[in-house]
């Protein structure tokens, strides 16, 4: 049960910019920007954390809610 960490960084001009499964994952800094989908993940998939994450010009911004 690994967890991920994306910090600092910015996702643009992508179909489905971030797309994971059921693993913990981590977003500080994080910006979704002119995506078709900014995050897909599983209806269970753990935050452990979502800090100054960032949506614009995305068609839809994510199938979760990160905060």
């Amino acid at each position: 049960t690994a967890s991920s960490s994306i910090i600092g960084a910015t996702f643009r001009y992508s179909k489905k910019a971030l797309n994971y499964g059921s693993r913990p994952i981590n977003l500080n800094n994080v910006r979704f920007s002119n995506n078709t989908l900014g995050v897909s993940a599983n209806a269970d998939a753990p935050i452990l954390r979502a800090s100054g994450v960032t949506f614009d010009g995305n068609t839809a911004t994510s199938t979760i809610n990160l905060f």
